[in-house]
Parts: C-alpha cells; structure tokens; sequence
C-alpha cells in the first residue's frame, strides 16, 4: 500500500489501513504482517495500529500486529 507523495498527511493512509485491518478481522485472521523501511514515515502509522517490530529482512522491518474480533 502506498500513497502519493502530494496526498500524505492527510489521513488517507489511517483511512486504507483502518479498512484492510477491518476486512481482515472479519474474514477471521488473528494477525496480519508487513515489512517496511525503518525510515520510512509511515512506520508510525503501523505503531499506532498495534504493528511490533518482530523481525529484520534486509534492511527492512518486519512488523506484525494481532488481530482482535
């Protein structure tokens, strides 16, 4: 998922991972994972939705957050 350089910050970001998140629960995952650039800005965003630092690949983060019904 990413969004457009001009259109950050504006909360579209917290828009599409609240719905991913929403589908995902429903459908009946009980957690879900990403891998992210440790200085990428949107490592905040995932804090924010419960995503834990739980790996290293490359020089990515590989994050996981629970899901919760």
């Amino acid at each position: 998922m990413a969004v457009l350089p001009d259109y950050r910050g504006k909360g579209i970001g917290t828009l599409l991972l609240n719905e991913l998140l929403r589908r995902l629960t429903i459908a009946g995952y009980p957690a879900v994972s990403l891998s992210v650039d440790p200085n990428n800005t949107a490592v905040q965003l995932y804090k924010r939705f419960g995503f834990i630092k739980v790996g290293l690949n490359g020089t990515s983060w590989d994050m996981k957050a629970e899901l919760h019904r």
